[in-house]
């Protein structure tokens, strides 16, 4: 799943389904790090890229936080 989440020659539905289903997946620190890295040259590269890939990601790690913190206020 990561292979097709970091080519920026693939489509960014693709990549963006991609990066779901590698968190379905309970990723390791590692492989967070490296997907941070890949949306970081999303963000700042001249070559090939796609915000639509980095604001899905932002946006996807956002609303996990929120959820978790609300889940976490109500216990």
């Amino acid at each position: 799943m990561f292979t097709i989440f970091a080519d920026a020659t693939e489509h960014p539905e693709l990549r963006m389904a991609a990066f779901t289903l590698l968190l379905d997946c309970d990723p390791s620190l590692t492989t967070l790090i490296a997907a941070a890295t890949v949306v970081r040259r999303e963000i700042f590269s001249r070559k090939r890229r796609s915000n639509q890939v980095a604001s899905y990601v932002r946006s996807h790690l956002y609303s996990l936080a929120h959820h978790q913190n609300i889940i976490t206020k109500q216990r």
